[in-house]
């Protein structure tokens, strides 16, 4: 039986990774080891691991889906300057918008659109 998935990202810096997931997005950090990390948020885990080749992260993503106020989460990511798309309905029923972290990374976050499963 499958519980959970866990998704790993690449970093070409760990360091910067993880003040970019901390400050920017909230993540908290549970494990470091040397080439990997390990952060939290809310119920999501995601490891970021040391590579080398940036064409790597820069054809990387992940897609969170929200629940509650995406709008919320948007604003905050607007603030902190982040958004690389930004928030509207898309024709496949979900309310979202992009972030990219310093790798090139994009992180993905979507709501369905009012009366879409």
């Amino acid at each position: 039986m499958i519980r959970q998935a866990i998704p790993q990202l690449p970093s070409l810096d760990l360091a910067r990774s993880r003040d970019f997931y901390e400050r920017k997005l909230d993540f908290v950090l549970h494990r470091q080891y040397e080439d990997l990390i390990i952060l939290k948020r809310d119920d999501i885990e995601i490891h970021l691991w040391h590579c080398t080749d940036p064409a790597i992260p820069q054809n990387s993503s992940l897609y969170f889906r929200v629940s509650g106020d995406i709008e919320e989460l948007y604003e905050h990511c607007e603030r902190k300057g982040i958004v690389r798309l930004h928030l509207e309905d898309r024709p496949w029923g979900v309310k979202e918008f992009y972030v990219g972290d310093p790798d090139g990374n994009v992180l993905k976050f979507g709501q369905p659109s009012f009366g879409v499963q």
